[in-house]
C-alpha cells in the first residue's frame, strides 16, 4: 500500500476503514505472491505470513506459500472478502 501512495495513486481516502485478517490460503499454495498475484486479484496487500510459529514480515515477491502458512493479509472488506473468494476455499 505505501508504494501505491508513494506512486501518488489514491488508495485510502478519509473514512477508509482498513482491516488486518490472519487466514490460510490453500488457493494458493505452492505459489509464489508473484505467481497468486493476490494484489491485482482481491487488491490486498500481503503483510506478513506466520510459518511453523515463526512470523515472516520482510516478504516479497518470491516468497512461496506453504501449506499451514497463515498469510496477514490488509484490505477493506469487499477486498477482504473477495481475498476469501479466491484463495480461502
Amino acid at each position: 500500500m505505501l508504494a501505491s501512495v508513494v506512486r501518488d495513486e489514491e488508495i485510502l481516502s478519509p473514512g477508509t476503514q482498513l482491516k488486518l485478517v490472519r487466514t490460510t490460503v490453500p488457493g494458493a499454495v505452492g505459489e509464489s505472491l508473484a505467481e497468486a498475484d493476490i494484489r491485482n486479484r482481491t487488491i490486498c496487500t500481503v503483510v506478513a505470513a506466520e510459518r511453523n510459529g515463526s512470523v515472516v514480515t520482510n516478504i516479497g515477491a518470491s516468497f512461496v506459500i506453504e501449506s499451514g502458512d497463515e498469510l496477514v493479509v490488509a484490505g477493506t472488506d469487499e477486498n477482504i472478502s473477495r481475498f476469501h473468494r479466491w484463495f480461502a476455499s
